[in-house]
């Protein structure tokens, strides 16, 4: 993780690295915080998880889908000054959850769709683990530097690879095993996949922003100004 040094300014910084160093807006957080639960993951995963009810899907998705609700209740209770350090650390595991949940969701419909080879499922999971790390790595490598230009940079195509590797491999897993599910489902699937790498992006930038914060400390300005001492151990 960059530690930036104590001399430099928060104005002598590019903005890439300017944006990192900051909390979401007060006004944005509580609404970052309920939308993100309430809406992209309990309303839109809920009851496809339950209709059809496949049991070993519900007892995976359900438990962390009720955690992480609970703590996006117990932050939306607090004054939003209070949680502008929590509510990054927050966005990171809700990245965290919605990235199993739609991924899982993802391998229900390609189950229900017929495909019951082993073979495509370690494949699938062996592209969104890929994705993960790369997600990760992606962030490292942009905010490696507090030059405006870094002097090299990960080919985008790698990247482009990843994200689109996860859907993709499931098109190509309907020619190769002459499958022929509705294209509803097929499509469904996609979605889920893609809801999938949706949240990895939010994990992977949330876990690195909330980690460079704590890093570099002293660059980062909070509205509750008791929040910014005791993050600074000052307390």
């Amino acid at each position: 993780m960059l530690k930036i040094p104590q001399h430099k300014r928060f104005n002598q910084l590019p903005e890439h690295i300017q944006d990192q160093l900051q909390p979401l807006p007060v006004y944005q957080i509580k609404f970052v915080i309920a939308g993100g639960t309430f809406l992209l993951l309990d309303a839109f995963v809920l009851i496809p998880l339950l209709f059809p009810y496949m049991k070993a899907f519900l007892y995976v998705i359900l438990p962390l889908l009720a955690g992480i609700s609970i703590w996006a209740i117990w932050l939306l209770c607090k004054k939003v000054e209070d949680i502008e350090l929590d509510s990054v650390l927050f966005s990171g595991y809700l990245g965290v959850v919605g990235a199993i949940s739609y991924f899982l969701m993802g391998l229900k419909y390609s189950y229900i769709g017929g495909i019951q080879s082993p073979i495509y499922y370690i494949v699938m999971c062996v592209l969104f683990l890929a994705t993960v790390y790369f997600s990760i790595l992606q962030q490292y490598k942009k905010y490696d530097s507090i030059e405006k230009r870094p002097k090299k940079n990960t080919p985008a195509w790698q990247y482009t690879l990843v994200r689109v590797s996860v859907p993709v491999g499931y098109i190509i897993a309907q020619y190769i095993m002459g499958l022929s599910p509705t294209l509803v489902l097929v499509v469904m699937t996609i979605v889920w996949y893609g809801f999938s790498y949706l949240f990895i992006w939010i994990l992977a930038k949330s876990f690195h922003k909330y980690f460079f914060i704590k890093e570099n400390i002293h660059l980062v300005y909070f509205v509750n100004k008791k929040l910014g001492r005791k993050a600074r151990g000052a307390d």
